[in-house]
């Protein structure tokens, strides 16, 4: 009788074994590729207004907490274009916040409208380099992820 209930014991045992190896834990978010799929998710929005994605600038992804700060992101711009930065955060961030800086170093749009995708357009006069300031207004649980995308359009 002992060893009857020893097996049983085994193959229920073995039973729950076997039904944890099949349902693992549920994976930890990939925050990186959820703000890349936002940056696409939003891009018709840019491009039912002319705007293509700039392939000279690689969109940025990064992480970010409330306190540490802004991330600046140079962007190479050329004069006889419309831009477009675009911006984006991942679930946990419910307010991103944007200004843009020409290459002179004057602010020229701001978007600190309470949504989790703001954008500034800029028209340069010249070549150069401008300065995207990316920062997170909210975060549930930090670090919060961004990312941000360039569009342009020949004028």
């Amino acid at each position: 009788m002992r060893t009857w209930i020893a097996a049983a014991a085994a193959f229920a045992m073995f039973g729950v074994l076997e039904a944890a190896a099949k349902d693992p834990p549920p994976a930890a978010p990939d925050y990186e590729a959820q703000v890349r799929s936002y940056l696409t998710a939003q891009a018709t929005k840019h491009t039912d207004a002319g705007f293509t994605a700039d392939a000279a600038n690689p969109d940025l992804v990064r992480s970010l907490t409330l306190e540490g700060g802004a991330v600046v992101w140079p962007i190479e711009l050329r004069r006889g274009r419309a831009y477009r930065v675009f911006a984006v955060c991942d679930n946990n961030c419910s307010d991103v916040d944007m200004d843009l800086y020409n290459a002179a170093g004057v602010l020229v749009g701001v978007d600190v409208t309470g949504t989790d995708k703001p954008y500034v357009e800029i028209v340069p006069t010249a070549d150069g380099t401008a300065f995207a300031r990316i920062w997170l207004a909210t975060c549930e649980a930090e670090p919060c992820f961004i990312g941000a995308r360039l569009y342009q359009k020949r004028l």
